[in-house]
């Protein structure tokens, strides 16, 4: 029994030891000032509100809104431990739009004032993700981070349609005009190792950034424009499709891919 209970008063003084050894920084309402196992986070650029600062020496001022940290991705983190995190993004962005305006009808037989539409098309679509893990290290308000994270950038489906009013023979002049533009798929993979800091302005709130060094592999293929063209002299509408060619780029060197100052918020 004595045995039992002078082994628990050890154990017992370890643990109060241990503690005092590294406390938990807290503010002086108790709360708990750095990100704990557990909590998830994301964050926001602080360009609005540098550019709206810079904008109050002139006239032209406007109230900051919150942005994307980069390339209009979410941005977010999970921490698996106090001083370990995974961390991720994404952006899917789909999409169709259609521009119209008026121009004049030039039929032989239209009357001057008569209109006819035309029209743009464009349809996109692109994908970015990316997923690593960070470490971090300091005992203060200011902590240092680190890692190593992998992204792919996909963009498809990137098409321009024309679709015209008048017929192009009706122009009057030997002429050519773009029908369509199908842009080649590009495709992007990369790793990248990080190092930034993170000031905690208050309890799970920071001000951070990070910067990178590693690979990146893009890929371009090819980019099909069909013409039309108009012969005046045989009177004869002709259409061909060109071709680009593919592309493909290395780069090896640093990066800012996520070195925007940011706002960062723990919960």
């Amino acid at each position: 029994m004595k045995k039992t209970i002078f082994l628990s008063f050890i154990y017992s003084t370890a643990l109060i030891l241990s503690a005092q050894l590294q406390p938990t920084l807290k503010n002086k309402r108790g709360i708990n000032i750095l990100p704990e196992k557990g909590d998830y986070s994301f964050g926001i650029s602080t360009d609005p509100f540098f550019n709206y600062l810079n904008s109050l020496t002139n006239s032209n001022t406007s109230l900051p809104k919150a942005t994307f940290q980069n390339n209009q991705a979410f941005y977010g983190k999970y921490m698996i431990s106090d001083n370990k995190a995974y961390r991720g993004g994404f952006r899917i962005g789909l999409y169709n739009n259609k521009l119209e305006k008026e121009s004049n009808n030039l039929s032989p037989d239209a009357a001057p004032t008569d209109m006819v539409k035309e029209s743009e098309i464009r349809k996109s679509n692109h994908f970015n993700f990316s997923f690593g893990v960070e470490n971090r290290r300091g005992k203060t308000r200011l902590q240092g981070i680190w890692g190593l994270e992998t992204f792919l950038n996909v963009s498809l489906n990137n098409t321009t349609k024309y679709e015209y009013g008048n017929k192009i023979e009706y122009l009057n002049t030997d002429t050519s005009r773009i029908l369509h533009i199908k842009a080649g798929r590009q495709i992007g993979i990369g790793l990248r190792a990080f190092v930034g800091a993170e000031y905690f302005i208050a309890p799970k709130f920071s001000l951070g950034f990070d910067l990178g060094y590693g690979p990146q592999l893009n890929y371009n293929l090819r980019t099909k424009i069909k013409n039309e063209t108009y012969n005046s002299i045989n009177k004869e509408v002709t259409s061909k499709e060109v071709y680009s060619t593919r592309s493909r780029t290395f780069n090896l060197d640093t990066d800012e891919f996520n070195g925007n100052l940011r706002l960062i918020f723990y919960f």
